[in-house]
């Protein structure tokens, strides 16, 4: 059966434009589409588009699952309260970078960084751990 290039493209475009639709709206790249980040205590907070580009005011509370884990920031959905045992956190808001200085297990000070943009999506204008 030969088809013409116009079919192929016709139906590459189908395809694509179908399975672009059950994605989320702007996932796993929360900082292209929001400004205005910031860093409050453990609260990150943000201007994010919906999917018909108005702005919206959305807030995460970080300390509900970043957690400490012998002086790492990690994601960790059960724990979270990193905040109790470091100190120094701030956030990169050029990168959506969180640094701070955790304590270890033997009681040193170690700095540690998580990159937010990996864990954290706009979903249609308000900020979601995903």
């Amino acid at each position: 059966m030969n088809r013409s290039p116009f079919f192929l493209l016709t139906l590459t475009t189908l395809v694509t434009s179908l399975t672009s639709l059950s994605q989320p709206a702007f996932a796993n790249d929360f900082l292209a589409t929001c400004r205005n980040t910031r860093l409050s205590n453990t609260k990150l907070s943000a201007e994010c588009k919906d999917t018909q580009q108005i702005y919206h005011h959305t807030s995460i509370d970080l300390d509900g699952f970043v957690s400490n884990h012998d002086g790492d920031l990690v994601i960790s959905v059960d724990e979270g309260n990193f905040a109790k045992t470091c100190k120094a956190i701030r956030l990169n808001r050029g990168n959506a970078v969180l640094s701070s200085k955790c304590r270890k297990i033997n009681q040193q000070w170690k700095n540690t960084s998580l990159d937010l943009n990996q864990y954290i999506d706009n979903s249609d204008g308000r900020l979601i751990l995903h």
